[in-house]
Formats: structure tokens, sequence, C-alpha cells
């Protein structure tokens, strides 16, 4: 799995960064734990202030456009991410496709 960042926002308000990636793979699409800790590694950060919002792969491509946040610190993720999605993430919930 190969990960390259195309935008990189820093959300002062709200004490995160807003990233966008894509990301090219060999077999089935990466889980949402799998991107967190890809992200993580390049952006040298704690998985646990990871929140992957979207991934977005087209049918039968080898290739998916990813939206996730990186918090400042998991007490400020706590505070602004709706418990589902943490939960959801920790799932490894299946990907979204393009339209």
């Amino acid at each position: 799995m190969e990960l390259k960042i195309t935008k990189e926002h820093d959300n002062v308000m709200l004490k995160r960064k807003e990233v966008e990636a894509s990301v090219s793979f060999a077999k089935a699409t990466p889980s949402n734990v799998e991107v967190a800790k890809a992200l993580a590694t390049k952006l040298s950060a704690s998985e646990d202030v990871v929140v992957v919002k979207q991934i977005l792969g087209g049918f039968g491509a080898s290739s998916a456009d990813i939206k996730a946040y990186v918090y400042a610190s998991k007490e400020q993720k706590d505070k602004l991410e709706p418990k589902f999605n943490v939960k959801k993430a920790a799932e490894g919930a299946a990907p979204v496709e393009k339209k």
C-alpha cells in the first residue's frame, strides 16, 4: 500500500489537520484502521489522534482517495468526534465507492 498526501490544511480553531490523500494498493481496498496506521506513520502522529472520514474507491480501481483528520490530542478528538465514528473506525468498516 502506497500513501501520498495531496492536500493538508491546519484548522487552528478545531486544533486538527485536515488531510486529503491518495492510496494505491494491489488487492482489496485498505480498511480504516490500515489507512489510519499509514497516515500516523507518514505524519509522525499517534494512531489515537487519526480519524479516517472517507475512503473513496472506484469499482475495480487499485487506488482510492482519502479524507482524514489528525487531531492535536486525544482529548480534542474525543471532544469533537461523534462516538459512532470512533466505533466504526475500530471495527475497520468497509470503504465507500466513488460515484
